[in-house]
């Protein structure tokens, strides 16, 4: 019998005895945090990480826009109830058990971009940029 999604470690007993499946979160997934009051945050590890780890990495999301985000803006398409931004420079690694409720998952053209902001973050962009002349 699937159910909903269970992903705090102290209701997997419950879970279970319930008849609900306890899943790990999966990248691209979508949480509300309790870290910095009740916020969403997008999970950016990968699902073999998340089961073997009380941690995850996450990005959080705000509805506010500033000229600095790198990150890419998120629609209804994405599962957010407003269009909010990526603030990737901000990605950080919290306990399972701070993801509160599980949203839903992004698209996959939201998570392909994401992953192209990481990339570009920590190895530089794909092409390189054209060099000024002197």
């Amino acid at each position: 019998m699937a159910g909903p999604k269970v992903v705090n470690s102290i209701f997997m007993q419950l879970a279970e005895k319930f008849g609900y499946e306890w899943q790990a979160p999966s990248k691209g997934e979508i949480y509300l945090t309790a870290l910095h009051g009740l916020h969403p945050v997008i999970v950016i590890s990968n699902k073999a990480y998340n089961e073997d780890s009380k941690n995850v990495y996450v990005i959080p999301l705000t509805t506010v826009q500033h000229p600095d985000h790198f990150g890419p803006r998120l629609t209804r398409a994405d599962g957010v109830d407003k269009p909010c931004y990526a603030k990737i420079d901000q990605m950080e690694h919290i306990k399972k058990s701070d993801l509160k409720e599980f949203r839903g998952p992004v698209s996959s053209r939201t998570l392909e971009m994401l992953d192209e902001h990481l990339r570009t973050i920590f190895f530089g962009p794909k092409k390189p940029l054209p060099r000024r002349k002197k």
